[in-house]
């Protein structure tokens, strides 16, 4: 069988795929050296659920006194 690519098609492909990997690597490096993460400060939850469920009730009432009422079954 005879050789597909000639040896300089060979060596200009793997120049070409280190010089991809090449820059990868240094944009990868700049990123990191150049990007600094920002802290964000933790979030506190309130553990206060009476609030919580005054809305709740709020919305139920509202849902009750609709205008559009379900029938007791379903057929």
């Amino acid at each position: 069988m005879k050789q597909p690519f000639e040896p300089k098609h060979i060596r200009r492909y793997l120049m070409l795929y280190g010089a991809v990997v090449v820059m990868m690597i240094l944009f990868y490096l700049l990123t990191k050296a150049l990007h600094t993460p920002q802290e964000h400060p933790p979030k506190q939850f309130e553990n206060n659920t009476s609030d919580v469920m005054e809305t709740l009730n709020k919305d139920q009432e509202k849902t009750e006194a609709s205008a559009i009422r379900l029938l007791p079954e379903g057929y």
